[in-house]
């Protein structure tokens, strides 16, 4: 029904907060944003960094590591409030608690530079023969890695395409 499309959409637009690929703009889904990204400014690889840190997050806890009750209060906990660390099972291996933080480190420059040093990290943590092969094991660790950096490279791919579509448009 129509109103059922209504819904649907108004969900949509919640979720996904796409606004432009103009610099000053910001094109994302608040809750994964870096804290740059929702400033506005130009990114670079750290930002998907820091959303792989936010999903592994996500899925380490069940919950969002940013979430509230409007898009604006959304992006400015990404903004101004760190993430809860101790909310990670304390099951998990403290080698996945130090991936975290360097994956949601605040300051730039101290955040892991790309998702192949992630991707380094996570293959350290899936071979170590310290991490118990209970609760969260090693090849579940290794599955979620290797299907986040996946999907991360694609999203990344589209982003640039996105780009490149608008720069294209916007010629004259």
């Amino acid at each position: 029904s129509f109103r059922h499309e209504q819904q649907a959409a108004h969900a949509a637009d919640a979720y996904f907060r796409v606004l432009a690929t103009r610099e000053g703009l910001v094109i994302g889904t608040d809750a994964y944003m870096s804290p740059e990204q929702a400033r506005g400014p130009d990114v670079d690889p750290r930002t998907d960094v820091w959303a792989f840190g936010c999903v592994l997050f996500e899925m380490l806890t069940g919950r969002p590591a940013f979430a509230a009750a409007t898009t604006a209060d959304t992006i400015a906990a990404v903004i101004e409030r760190d993430v809860d660390l101790s909310a990670i099972p304390p099951q998990a291996p403290p080698a996945l608690h130090r991936l975290l933080r360097r994956c949601l480190q605040r300051d730039i420059r101290e955040r892991l530079r790309d998702m192949g040093d992630a991707r380094f990290d996570l293959e350290d943590l899936a071979w170590d023969p310290r991490v118990p092969a209970g609760g969260t094991s090693r090849r579940r660790i290794a599955a979620a890695a290797a299907g986040l950096l996946v999907l991360g490279g694609l999203s990344g791919a589209l982003v640039m395409r996105a780009r490149s579509t608008a720069v294209e448009t916007a010629a004259p």
